[in-house]
């Protein structure tokens, strides 16, 4: 196939590259504030980018729904806040609403929690497991969450992370537990320096209603 190659005339200049504005955490809450975002709605701010998600599948919504009963019947309503698919602050620029958050209570009422409130934050993942492993784990272990699980339905099992560190202003986590179906995940959350131990969760007993075939 022949091509044919357009040369620039002395006259062509180079046009400014364009760059997509990049917004802050208050530019994002004003929108909310003036009506010109949905509130309630399940946009979030990553990266200085406002994300409107494709709406979650019937088995993201079993698991999730699963995993927030199995925390509220396990954790003190004085001590723990239990959050699913609310706002959550890490840094400028980002506000994410994880499918779940674990807040250790008291805290303020009036103000949306941020990273030091959560003690722990967790991602139903299926087609979305590369977004919630690569590019959201890093965020979470930089902004210190203690303790980050992903409940993966495609590989069936859920992943437990923990002990967040930074290297080179680059978030990860340095300890990793990977429970499959037939294994239980202990519920382990930190309060006041404390680790506190809430009982085991059975993998199976939270996918049962996100899978065909169990």
């Amino acid at each position: 196939m022949s091509t044919a190659t357009i040369e620039a005339t002395p006259q062509t200049q180079a046009q400014p590259a364009w760059r997509p504005h990049r917004w802050t955490t208050a530019e994002f809450d004003s929108l909310l504030t003036g009506g010109f975002l949905v509130e309630g709605s399940k946009t979030f701010l990553w990266d200085g980018k406002i994300i409107d998600p494709m709406p979650e599948n019937e088995p993201h919504a079993n698991a999730q729904d699963k995993l927030c009963r199995f925390f509220m019947g396990r954790l003190p309503e004085e001590e723990w806040s239990i959050r699913p698919a609310h706002p959550l602050a890490l840094r400028d620029g980002y506000k994410p609403q994880p499918d779940l958050v674990v807040i250790v209570c008291p805290r303020p009422d009036r103000r949306v929690p941020t990273a030091s409130d959560a003690a722990l934050v967790v991602e139903v993942s299926d087609s979305s497991y590369a977004n919630d492993a690569d590019e959201k784990l890093p965020q979470y272990a930089r902004a210190g969450i203690p303790r980050y699980w992903i409940v993966n339905l495609i590989a069936r099992r859920i992943e437990v992370y923990t002990h967040p560190a930074v290297t080179s202003d680059v978030g990860h986590y340095e300890s990793r537990q990977d429970y499959p179906l037939e294994a239980t995940v202990p519920l382990v959350l930190t309060r006041g320096g404390e680790d506190r131990e809430f009982g085991v969760i059975a993998v199976r007993d939270v996918l049962r209603d996100s899978l065909e075939e169990m």
